[in-house]
């Protein structure tokens, strides 16, 4: 096995001692709910929206899996610091890493000189430049529920809108990650804390039989980064376990896939995008939500479905009362 195969495997052990892992084999059938405009564009052009994970709805999903971040590889740094100096700069960088590909452009310099000065104050390293690669995130969140009033409300134009039921869906050439859809992690903070820390120092082990060999140590990082970043994105507050959500990971640093990234505006922003197939096979139902109106939409959706090549008989009403 490779030092990649390897860390993973590791990593995914960790996993199950934390909540059964974030790569179920079986993905259940999941939900994607969204207005009827949405509903319609994604039909008509056969293409699901990725949105730049720096405009997530609710930005505070991120800043907690960060602030778990932090504060384990703070710790480590405090423990290593003696140890080994080349896996404490390793965590430090990757640390503001992590900072850098969350961060807008114009936050970026604030988060360098923050790296510096951590650098200088706590290693005594003058660092002068701060090098990493350009990675772009996004996803596309789901839902194990297909008729969720805790899901109409706040994704589907307060039940006006329609869920989308897809089969899994085939992976787009320019994933990063090798498993692109993730079971988000609804775990207390406190068991995080305990996965990561325990996961990081595993880590070190393979850091320690890598070091002398350059191309060996960049298959470690590479990955290490890579499995971290989608804990990151999979990291939840407990609160929301009731929503059993999945998330559709893509994540690349390609320059043409960069250039493929379009832009919409919703709720006043205007956000980056990308758009991946979705085939006859992937698709499972449309439900339209409770407040909807139903018999012509559902008429006019299996139109649509026949003239896009998907099957006509997927379109379900919601059974929920809510008016």
């Amino acid at each position: 096995m490779t030092i990649s195969e390897d860390l993973e495997r590791e990593h995914n052990i960790y996993l199950k001692e934390l909540n059964g892992g974030l790569f179920d084999e079986y993905v259940p059938p999941l939900y994607h709910y969204t207005s009827l405009s949405s509903v319609k564009l994604i039909l008509e052009t056969k293409k699901l929206r990725f949105t730049d994970i720096r405009y997530l709805n609710d930005p505070g999903e991120l800043i907690s899996g960060l602030k778990i971040d932090d504060a384990i590889t703070s710790m480590l740094i405090d423990e290593f610091i003696k140890k080994d100096i080349h896996y404490t700069r390793f965590l430090l960088h990757r640390k503001y890493l992590f900072h850098i590909i969350t961060s807008f452009n114009s936050e970026r310099d604030l988060v360098i000189d923050n790296y510096k000065k951590e650098a200088q104050d706590r290693l005594g390293d003058k660092i002068e430049d701060f090098p990493y690669r350009e990675i772009k995130i996004f996803i596309s969140c789901f839902s194990e529920h297909d008729d969720d009033l805790r899901q109409w409300i706040p994704y589907s134009d307060f039940g006006s809108g329609a869920s989308i039921g897809t089969r899994e869906l085939m992976e787009p050439d320019h994933v990063f990650c090798a498993a692109n859809i993730l079971k988000v992690c609804y775990e207390s903070d406190a068991k995080k804390h305990k996965f990561l820390y325990d996961f990081l120092l595993k880590a070190y082990d393979f850091h320690s039989k890598v070091m002398t060999n350059p191309t060996l140590l960049e298959e470690f990082q590479n990955k290490l980064y890579e499995l971290l970043i989608i804990n990151l994105i999979a990291c939840k507050s407990e609160k929301y376990k009731d929503e059993k959500e999945w998330r559709y990971l893509l994540a690349f640093n390609d320059e043409k896939e960069i250039q493929k990234i379009g832009f919409y505006e919703k709720d006043k922003l205007i956000k980056p995008y990308l758009d991946i197939p979705i085939y006859a096979q992937n698709l499972s139902k449309v439900k339209l939500g409770p407040r909807a109106e139903t018999r012509l939409n559902k008429e006019s959706i299996r139109q649509l479905l026949t003239l896009k090549g998907f099957t006509s008989d997927l379109v379900e009403t919601s059974s929920i009362t809510y008016r």
